[in-house]
Parts: C-alpha cells; structure tokens; sequence
C-alpha cells in the first residue's frame, strides 16, 4: 500500500477518529540539542508569512499490529444469531455537488472550471471553526556525518572532464544515489536524467572555483525551505509521517555535510565530484522527488531516453549552428573534406543496399525516409514540448498525492464503503475462526458436557461459515478497490467458511480443517491490520486531502518546471512548457495538469476546478519560473555513459562504474567471454602499480600490443557478417584513437575499457546474459564463457556453410571498403594543432588498419574461390582458431587480474 507508507501519523492534539477505537500514537520524536544551526531569522519569519497556510496531515494512525495484543474475548453464538463486528458504520454524505459539464479540451475545461461557483446543499449541521493550529516550531538541523546504512551511503562517482581550466564535460553514467525505498528505486516524480542534466549545465564551461560557487548556491537553494517554517517546502515536509522524518532527516543532513566538505579548498575535480554526487543524492531524498513505485517489483522504465532525446534536440541544433558559426576557416575546410568522405562512404552503403532490392522497394525506402526527415524537421518544437512534460511522471505525482479522491468523491465514497465492508467480513471471521477452533477443542475433550456444548455449538457456526460465504460473494461482486489486500482478505474470509462447513460436513478431514482454520485466522488477522490502515488513509479529512493534493502537486510541478528550464532552456523557452512569460508559467502547468485530471473516472469538474486553482496558488507562492539564460552548450557533452572512471583518494585508486557498450549488431550488453569483472580486475591492478600519473603510458602501449596481436590479426576477418556490417572493425580503430589520445587519465582508462569490449569475440551475441555467477574471487574457467563462446562459434561456422559463404564474402569486401575510405578520409584531411586526429595519428595504428584491410580482402578472395569451385571452405580451422585464441587471452587478463600490486 503506498498511500498509508510514510505519511503522518495522529498527533496527540488530534482529534481521534469516530468509527474505530484504536490507541493512537501520542509520543513526540526525540531530537537532538539545538547547536545553533537553525536555519531561520527574522527576515525569513516575515517571508514565510506570505506563504501558503500549513496543512497538518490527520488521515493515519498506527499500525494495530504495532500496538499491545489485546487479548482475544470469544462471544459464545446463539443458535439462529450471526455474530458481526461492530463499530464500522458508512460515512455520512454532507452533500452534493452541482458539476458545470466536461468540456472538450485542457484550455477550454480550464476557462470552464476556473471561475465556477460550486452549489453545495447540506442537511448536516455545521460544526463549529476548528482551533487554529499552532505555528510549527523550526526544524532542528545539524550538519554532520552520520552513521548511514551501507545502501544510504552514496556509491554514485561521476567524472569531471578539464580542458585548460574549464569544464569540458560531466559523466555521471547509469548509475544513481540511494533511494528512499532501499533497493526498489521508486518512481521519480521528475526523471533522474533531468536533475543531472541541470546540474551538467550548471558547472559546464567553468573554473572549478566558479562550478564550486555555483553548485553550493543551488544546494542552499535546495535547503532553503529548512529555515522557513510556514514555507511550502517544509510544509511538504510535514506530510510525511514522524518515523519517516526520523530516517530521512540524518540522511539528509550527512549528504549536505558532504556537498560541503568536498569543496573545501583545495579544491579539486575529484572533490567538486562528489560534492555533484551528494547534491544529487540529497535532491533524490527530499519529499516527494521518488515515491513508491506502483508495482512490487520497484520501478520500470518509461520512456525516459525519447523523452530526453526529443527535450535535447533544439538546443543540440543550436549548439551544431553556433559551432559552424565559430569555425576558423581551416576548421571549416577540414569540416567540409569529412563530410565528403562520409558522403563517399554512405554512397558505398546506398550502392551495397541497392544491389539486395529492387527499383520499386528502393522507391519505398526512399520515400519513406523523406517523410521521416520531414517530419523530425517539422516537429522539432511539439516533440521538445511533449518530452519536456514526459520526462515528469504525472501519474505518480497524482498517485502519491491521491488526487483521484480529490476530484471523483463519489468513486472514493464507494471505495471506503467496500473497505469497510471487506474489514467487517474480516471481524467476522476472525470470530468464526476462533469459534471453530474453540468448538473443536470442546469437540475432543473427554468430558461429555464439553462435547454436548460443542454439539448443540455447532449449528450456530455452521450458520455464520455460510453467512461469511454468502457476505463474500457479494463483495467480490462490487468493483475491485485496487487494493491487493482488500481482495486477499475477502479470499481468506471466503475460504474460511468453506473450511469450517467441509469439516462439518465431513468432506474435509478435521485435523486438516483445524490446521487451515488456525493458518487462515492468523493471516486474516494480519489483513484486518492492512485493511485497518488503509481505511485510516482513506478516511481523512476532505478539506484537508484537498489542501495535501494541491501542495504536492503544486511543489513537484514548479520543481520540474524549474529543472527542465535549466537543463533544456532553448526547448522550455520556445515551447508551452513555460508559456509566453514567467507568469504564464503556473497557467502551462496547470493545462498539462488539467488534461490529466480529466482522465481520473468519474471526476467531478467542479472538484477539479477548486484542485487546478489550489494548485495555481502554490506554483505562484513558489515564486516565477524563468527561462535560464544560459546558453545551454554543456549539450555538446549529453551523451549518457555507459562506462564512468574517475580516480578518488588523491589519485590513488580507479574508480569504475558500469559497463562498455556491446558492438554493433548485438543485442543489449552482450556476454561477455572474459567476465567483465576480470576485466576490470585486471586495470585496477595495472592502475595500482602505475598510479594514475604513469597509467596512459602503459594503456596506449597495451593498445598498441593488442591491434598487433592474434586478437586482430588471427580474428578479425572471422567476425560474424552482421557485427562487420555494423562496423565494429571501425568502432575498434575508432576507440584505439581515443585511448591514443586522451588528454585525461580517466579518460584514457575508460576508452581502454571501452576497446577492449569491442575486440573480436570479447562480447558476443549468443548464450544468456545471465552472469553465470561472475564474482571478483571466481576461478580461471568460471569467468571464462565458452557456453556462449561455442555457440556464437557454431553460428560463425554457419555463415561459412556453402549455401552462405558467397554472402559473408561480400560482407568482408564491404568492411574493407569502409575501412579504406575512412582512413583515406584521415590521410586527407590537413593537419593542424587544433585537427580531429584520424587513424593515420599513430603510425602502428595506421598499420594495423591497412593490414585487417588486407586480411579481409584476402580471405574473401579465398571464399569466393571456394564458392566458384564449390570446394569446402576449412570451417572446423576457423572455429578452432577462435576458441584457441580467446582462450588464451583470457589465461592472460585473468592471471594479470590476480597479481599483487
């Protein structure tokens, strides 16, 4: 249940509720001394008057299976008399609503809920003004490092890339900070990737110093609302419940701790790291910005990369024009030869492609793709607009603020009433349960007046089992509450009674029905708990659900509004995420809002209307959301890493995050056939002996062995057709160069990483990606994959069968078509201090190239040989020569991966 998990629980100066008597929770949390670390003063007192008035949440009491047992009391039934559960009545209706129409649209529902009156009619006496309840005191906050759990601790190690001075790029990679929820993520209201992306465009192109000022402004910023008691962040911040308070507040102080002293001087790339990593984590924690997600698994995917990609493209378009604008005359001229090689070469593939088809399907194609040019190029702004709302989970943001029993009370007057009804067929049978295991007691006592009682008992129980049947029937027959465990209760409840009259009527052995009844009464019990919390959740206070929904709503909509504004500011400027000006900002989110509402079944418009405006209020309270001036560049660098290095303890150790992306032409990561833990093992040691001041020296050796080794020389023209058609030859070169010349250590760790992933038969596309147990102390053959080495070997060995061998020979000749034109694009381009370096940048790099360019056109020569003469191609020596060699590499990493530093 996620409403009920970490919201507040009834204060003593609450009013308790009338249907259910229970011993409500009084106690007050203990906090530490006051050491003068409050946030608040004089002039943020007189701020905060302003603000929204403080919502206090009433809707949650304990747990009753946190409060003293009381004792069981069984009522003995009569004959002829059902026993219930008293004390759960149907909630009164204090009136109801007149609604104004659906309208068509989110603006023209809005122009006709906005200003409606609502005609209330009530027949129920008005209760007198409640007391005003007393200002909150400021919140207690102690900036210190605390004791986390292990997964409160934040593992997140981004890379902060120099050019000169400035930044030149940020890498966070796929990995996140903590979450709330331990190991399930939860749901993040605004994506992840935005809170990173505005933190990548805050520090971009700056001094560490000037990164440093501005990423601690923005964690101020972040902690502001701690100081300001009567202010709308710490009013959100009282929503959730006091345990909940208790665990987040020290989680929450150690990471603003941490943002702190990691930019203490003297300051460092390493040091402004992890203060972007705290910073991060501390957002992750504050309210609301991850909820529980919907499912019990934890949260999935939701499209976030297509969002992001359509949010990114005008200001990448941008960004592309400024460079060119910029360009010297020798940059454009090198700009303008690369073009026409890459020209050259998609030319090459178009005449390849033509070959396999005929005029009328390369008509299609073509057209086809015409039409999607277009319509990238004429949906630009609409697409940045739809991933700009995208990239913010709506749908959890309403479920954690339970917006539908806000704007459909009738829907959620009927929910209440089947829970209360479910939790009463609970109370009974409970009774029942007890009755029964109590009448089969007096059933088996030797004395013949216990079994008389029992005899004459039993009509009475049988009565109540079928009565328990027949009430369940009826509930299952009402619309489902959408809750798991109202339905498991009414299950339980159901088969309860038909346990008790299978024993009786002897269908069931009794020593089998004892045992079930007494599983079944403990378990309903236990549902009974759930479904008493649940209805302390559902049952609160209209008006001050109403004022909750509207503060959620209202915070979460203004903080991704002002996130994606920074992030993406030409896509939120040019687009209705912000709207014309700053002060149309709430109306943008309100229409988004307003859209979705009306989704909700059977909403009430008028419900809807007070919502919208509520939540208009604290948008506005919250202050204008502006479009960022700056000039968003840091989007040359969005890529997302799938790989993240970076060192920490002064240099001393790598840290290494994620994993190298598979090749071209396979499926998701791939199966690695040397684990990638050894792998990693194995640069980490490398790394340990040469300190992160001698390790580029050492990796671009080790480059240059490996292009010269049997991993190339001996492999390479066996790799299978579809990764050579991908270009994975190319993306081997491609990541030597980058390994060759980094200027950033990290950098050069990372491309390594990056090239030794895609070397032939590293990564493969067959067998499971199951990890078959990789563990840093495996043995030399568990880390080695010949499972799904052997059956790639088997499908290679397919490609070279004499009914497919004349097609993997033109997949050779294509590879070594491109190759060649990519290198002679290189050789042609003119060099310069400030020219994109090409293959021909390292000379045994460029060796290497034209000698797979000759092996590849030498052994497709072969094939086609064999193919003309129809002989048999020697399929076992190639197969055994992959094995042969692969195996031998991985004797190689994995003894390197275990030698001392």
């Amino acid at each position: 249940m996620s409403h009920g998990v970490g919201r507040k629980k009834r204060r003593a100066s609450d009013s308790p509720p009338p249907k259910r008597k229970k011993n409500w929770d009084e106690s007050s949390s203990s906090s530490e001394e006051d050491d003068g670390s409050d946030y608040e003063d004089a002039s943020q007192r007189k701020r905060a008057a302003s603000h929204t008035p403080v919502v206090t949440r009433t809707t949650s009491a304990r747990r009753a299976k946190e409060q003293p047992k009381k004792p069981t009391r069984f009522v003995k039934p009569v004959s002829n008399t059902v026993p219930t559960t008293k004390g759960i009545t149907k909630p009164k209706t204090k009136g109801q609503i007149k609604t104004t129409p659906p309208a068509k649209s989110a603006a023209a529902f809005l122009a006709a809920v906005t200003n409606a009156t609502p005609t209330i009619t009530t027949t129920t006496p008005v209760a007198a003004p409640p007391k005003a309840a007393a200002p909150p005191k400021p919140l207690k906050w102690t900036l210190k490092r605390h004791t986390l759990k292990e997964g409160q601790k934040v593992k997140l190690s981004p890379h902060v890339r120099m050019k000169g001075d400035r930044i030149a790029r940020l890498a966070v990679g796929r990995m996140r900070t903590p979450s709330p929820f331990g190991a399930k993520m939860g749901d993040h209201t605004s994506a992840w990737t935005v809170a990173v992306d505005d933190v990548h465009a805050l520090v971009h192109g700056k001094t560490l110093a000037e990164a440093a000022g501005d990423l601690m402004a923005r964690q101020l910023e972040s902690e502001a609302w701690i100081g300001q008691p009567r202010s709308i962040g710490r009013q959100v911040w009282d929503l959730y419940g006091e345990n909940d308070l208790k665990q987040r507040q020290p989680v929450l102080e150690t990471y603003a701790y941490e943002v702190r002293d990691a930019l203490k001087n003297p300051l460092t790339a390493e040091g402004l790291a992890k203060a972007v990593a705290h910073h991060l984590a501390f957002r992750n924690f504050l309210p609301f910005a991850t909820v529980p997600a919907k499912g019990k698994i934890g949260s999935k995917g939701s499209g976030e990369s297509a969002a992001r990609a359509a949010a990114l493209a005008p200001d990448l378009e941008r960004e592309r024009r400024r460079q060119i604008d910029e360009e010297t005359e020798a940059q454009r001229l090198r700009r303008k030869k690369r073009e026409q090689a890459e020209q050259v070469l998609a030319d090459q593939i178009e005449a390849w492609t033509q070959e396999e088809e005929t005029k009328e399907e390369t008509l299609l194609r073509h057209e086809a793709q015409e039409q999607a040019r277009l319509e990238r190029e004429q949906n630009v702004m609409p697409r940045a607009e739809a991933g700009l709302w995208k990239l913010f989970s709506l749908d959890a943001a309403l479920r954690e603020a339970r917006a539908d029993r806000v704007v459909a009370p009738a829907r959620h007057r009927e929910l209440v009433e089947t829970v209360q009804r479910v939790r009463k067929l609970g109370g009974t049978a409970r009774t029942l349960g007890e009755a029964f295991l109590a009448n089969e007691k007096k059933a088996a006592s030797s004395s013949a007046k216990l079994r008389k009682e029992a005899a004459k008992e039993r009509v009475g129980i049988g009565i109540l089992a079928a009565e328990l049947r027949k009430q369940a029937d009826d509930l299952a027959a009402r619309p489902d509450t959408g809750h798991p465990e109202i339905k498991l209760l009414m299950t339980d409840a159901a088969y309860l009674g038909e346990v008790v009259q299978s024993v009786q009527s002897r269908i069931m052995d009794a020593t089998k029905g004892r045992a079930e009844a007494t599983k079944l009464n403990t378990r309903i019990g236990e549902r009974n708990d759930a479904a008493d919390d649940l209805l302390d959740d559902l049952e609160g206070d209209p008006a001050d659900v109403e004022k909750e929904a509207a503060l959620i709503l209202g915070y979460l909509l203004h903080d991704h509004q002002a996130m994606a504004s920074r992030a993406y500011p030409l896509a939120a400027a040019e687009t209705g995420f912000l709207g014309a000006d700053a002060a149309k900002a709430a109306k943008a989110a309100i229409e988004h809002l307003a859209g979705r509402l009306q989704l909700i079944p059977d909403h009430d418009d008028a419900a809807i209307g007070r919502l919208l405006g509520m939540v208009e209020k604290v948008h506005q309270d919250l202050g204008p959301v502006t479009p960022s001036k700056d000039p968003g560049r840091w989007v040359a660098g969005a890529r997302t890493d799938s790989l993240v290095v970076s060192f920490k303890d002064g240099g001393k150790a790598v840290s290494i995050q994620g994993r190298a992306a598979a090749p071209s032409g396979v499926e998701g990561m791939g199966s690695h056939t040397t684990a990638w833990v050894t792998e990693v093992q194995a640069v980490e040691k490398l790394v340990a002996k040469h300190k992160k001041d001698g390790i580029q020296a050492v990796l671009k050796e080790e480059t240059l062995k490996e292009l010269e080794s049997d991993l190339m020389t001996q492999l390479a023209t066996a790799l299978p057709a579809d990764q050579l058609d991908g270009g994975q030859l190319g993306d081997i070169f491609d990541a030597a160069l980058e390994v060759l010349t980094a200027e950033d250590p990290a950098d050069t760790v990372r491309a390594y990483l990056e090239f030794r992933n895609l070397l032939p038969y590293a990564t493969v596309d067959s067998g499971d990606r199951g990890g078959h147990g990789e563990r840093r102390d495996g043995t030399k053959n568990d880390l080695f994959d010949l499972g799904s080495l052997a059956a790639t070997v088997d499908l290679k060995a397919a490609e070279l069968a004499p009914d497919r061998l004349g097609a993997t020979a033109g997949a050779l000749t294509s590879a070594a078509e491109v190759l060649r034109t990519t290198l002679a694009a290189a050789i042609a381009q003119p060099g310069g201090a400030d020219d994109v370096p090409g293959w021909n940048a390292d000379k045994r790099l460029e060796r290497a190239v034209t000698r797979t360019i000759s092996a590849l056109e030498k052994d497709a020569a072969q094939m086609k040989k064999a193919v003309k003469n129809k002989s048999a191609y020697p399929v076992a020596d190639v197969a055994n020569r992959i094995i042969k060699v692969r195996r031998t590499e991985h004797g190689r990493v994995f003894d390197l991966s275990q030698t001392k530093p």
